[in-house]
């Protein structure tokens, strides 16, 4: 059995310069391991922007998202436009977050986020 997709997803547009669109999905794969991957993306630029899993479902702010120890940092963005990939890691329960947030630490930004 290939992947099952577990979670499907639009990117949230929060002004017009902090936006990204797209679908997001979450799979299953064979092994138990969960990917999320960004289809059709695109996003403004952000110095450093992060792709992280948080708590709350709609965070626009980093007050909405509380603190940045209680996110899982998927890794840095990949690039602004196109199809991607990130490993969730497997002491992940995805149960307990219900966003993937655009972050950049450097302007102290959310740039979009995704509900989970």
């Amino acid at each position: 059995v290939g992947p099952v997709r577990v979670v499907r997803s639009q990117f949230q547009r929060l002004d017009p310069i902090r936006w990204a669109q797209g679908e997001l999905s979450v799979y299953e794969q064979a092994d138990n391991t969960l990917i999320a991957r960004f289809e059709n993306f695109s996003t403004s630029n952000a110095p450093d922007l992060r792709v992280l899993l948080a708590a709350p479902a709609s965070p626009t702010t980093l007050e909405a998202l509380g603190p940045l120890d209680q996110t899982v940092d998927l890794g840095q963005l990949l690039g602004t436009t196109g199809n991607q990939n990130y490993d969730i890691p497997a002491d992940v329960d995805l149960a307990n977050f219900d966003s993937l947030v655009l972050y950049s630490p450097s302007l102290n930004l959310i740039m979009s986020y995704a509900p989970l």
